[in-house]
Order: C-alpha cells, then sequence, then structure tokens
C-alpha cells in the first residue's frame, strides 16, 4: 500500500514543489504542506526527498532563530521534514541536533513540532528514549503525550513499543498524572492503544484495563476497543474482495 500510495502523490508533489510560489494563495500553501505531508508518511525512502528534507534540515539548524529560516523550512511543513531527517538517520545525530533545538526555539509551538517528530527516529532504542525522557518529568504535563503519540505514530513497531511501554510503566504514569485533568490519560492511552487492526489485539487491551481500570475515561478506552475490532473486521473483508484488489490493480495500471 505504501508503494502504491507513493506512486499517486508522486507527480502531484513534484508539480508543486518544496518553494513558494507568488501564486500560491492560500490553497497552493496548505496543497504543498499536505503534500509533503504524505511524502513523509509514504515516499521518506525516495532519495529525492530525502535530499531536499536533509538539505533543508541543516540549513535550518545552523540558524534556527534566523527570520529567514522560515524560507527555508516553513512552519507548515518543518515537521514532516523532521520525520524524514529521523527516518533516514544513519547515526543518532539529528536527534541529538533536535534535543537541543528544544533549548532553543522560544515558543510552545515550537516545542511541538519537535516533539511530534522525535518519535520517527531510525532506532528502537531513540524511540524508547523518547518515551523514556517524556514520562521522566523532564516535559511539562500539558506537553508530556505529544512525543509518546509520535513514536505511536511512526509505524507498528513504534506503535507496539509504546503499547508495551505503557503497560510496563502503567502504575508510574498514572500515578504521575492523579491529580491532572483525565483528558492527559486519556491521550496517553489513546496514543498507546489506538492503531490496532486485529481482534487478538483488541482482546489483548480490554484485559489489560480490566485488570488496571480507568473509571474516569473508561468511554475512551472502551471506544478505543470497539474501533479496533471494527477496523479488524473491515481489513478481513478488503483482504478477501476481489472486487477491491481489482480496483487497486486497475488504478495502479
Amino acid at each position: 500500500f505504501k508503494a502504491f500510495a507513493a506512486k499517486i502523490i508522486k507527480v502531484p508533489s513534484q508539480k508543486m514543489g518544496w518553494e513558494s510560489k507568488d501564486d500560491d494563495g492560500h490553497l497552493g500553501k496548505l496543497l504543498r504542506s499536505l503534500l509533503i505531508d504524505l511524502q513523509a508518511k509514504f515516499s521518506s525512502d525516495d532519495e529525492v526527498v530525502v535530499k531536499e528534507a536533509r538539505e533543508r534540515f541543516d540549513k535550518f539548524l545552523a540558524d534556527p532563530l534566523n527570520p529567514e529560516m522560515a524560507n527555508i523550512l516553513p512552519a507548515e511543513y518543518k515537521s514532516a521534514v523532521f520525520m524524514i531527517v529521523l527516518k533516514n538517520a544513519t547515526d543518532d545525530s539529528p536527534y541529538t541536533q533536535l534535543m537541543k533545538l528544544l533549548d532553543v526555539v522560544e515558543t510552545v509551538a515550537e516545542k511541538k513540532i519537535v516533539y511530534n517528530s522525535l518519535g520517527f527516529a531510525h532506532t528502537n532504542e531513540l524511540k524508547k528514549k523518547t518515551l523514556e525522557w517524556c514520562t521522566s518529568g523532564e516535559v511539562k504535563l500539558q506537553d508530556f503525550f505529544y512525543p509518546i503519540g509520535s513514536v505511536s505514530a511512526s509505524g507498528a513497531k513504534g506503535l507496539n513499543l509504546t503499547w508495551e511501554y505503557l503497560k510496563e510503566h502503567f502504575h508510574r504514569i498514572h500515578k504521575m498524572l492523579e491529580s491532572a485533568s483525565p483528558s492527559l490519560m486519556a491521550a496517553v492511552v489513546s496514543y498507546s492503544a489506538s492503531g490496532f487492526t486485529t481482534d487478538e489485539k483488541a482482546s489483548e487491551i480490554e484485559e489489560f484495563f480490566k485488570q488496571n481500570p480507568l473509571e474516569s475515561i473508561s468511554r475512551k478506552v472502551s471506544q478505543i476497543i470497539e474501533n479496533t475490532r471494527a477496523t479488524a473486521k473491515f481489513l478481513k473483508r478488503i483482504k478477501t474482495s476481489s472486487d477491491f484488489i481489482s480496483s487497486l490493480e486497475s488504478i495502479d495500471s
């Protein structure tokens, strides 16, 4: 599916490019941002995409507070560029650079861009390091769940890692949030348990929260379980649908 999606977005992405144009208008700007976000998701292994992202990343990190950097790396697709670079890193340096950037940027919005990117690091060790860091107390409570969400959003391995981390550290995280708004625990659970696609995983989540009930967000937990089972049912149906497979093949051709 990833290759199929990459093929669909390739031509419009090439047409829009990465540079803003005088005639972009509001919709043109939104379309470019959307296409670069999609490239981060489906074309992050494309050499041309990686090269463009890395060049902009390096220029930006050389002088991140320079207002002119907004032309090199606009805010609307900064996170996508960070993700692409982190996914394709050959060492820990891009991750380290982004962690240092958190001490430099001046606004919450800029920090959130970094938080939402860190989980896309190229190794499970760095993904786990992100989870450990953001639940250590170093990140403000109102923000700590963003890095958790970035790990789970980084792919199947990231989602599994996040879920296993929540199970292992559930009581510590729950205690950390005992005086906070229930919405924070809801965010942690949602990021850690949403996105699975099998009945087996739905049953595992259900059993875990039977053993570790969260009364204040019980409806959220139920919704996650229901959505997981609905997704599993849908996937089973389309996998056995010859019409669906044929329609994809006809588009691909």
